[in-house]
């Protein structure tokens, strides 16, 4: 795996996945480890809570709702809307324009490049 991407299908979450996924993408590569495709939903779902309150709530807002908002988060993240590698290619083109900046993606670092985080 180089890259992976979550198509969310919210757009409102961009500062949860900006953080989560470059942190997530240093991890696979530094462990040096293939993870399946599965292993990658199951750890998305695990740590995408957390993420949403480092990166994009840090309790200023939504206070009391945290749980609903990471539970909503977690089903969000499923096989069918993760893609790695080439399958980001096929989905971009299959969908066209219809992306709403809602397709988080990041590649793996390289010795050289730290992860990087982009979005259709």
């Amino acid at each position: 795996m180089k890259r992976f991407g979550v198509k969310f299908g919210d757009n409102d979450f961009y500062s949860t996945f900006s953080t989560m996924l470059p942190f997530v993408a240093t991890c696979i590569y530094n462990r040096k480890k293939d993870i399946s495709k599965e292993e990658l939903v199951t750890l998305l779902k695990d740590c995408v809570g957390t993420f949403y309150l480092l990166g994009q709530n840090m309790y200023e807002y939504n206070h009391g709702h945290e749980e609903h908002t990471k539970e909503y988060l977690k089903s969000g993240i499923s096989i069918e809307r993760v893609f790695v590698d080439n399958e980001i290619n096929e989905e971009v083109e299959r969908l066209g324009c219809n992306i709403n900046h809602e397709f988080f993606c990041c590649e793996l670092p390289s010795e050289h490049n730290p992860a990087e985080f982009y979005l259709y």
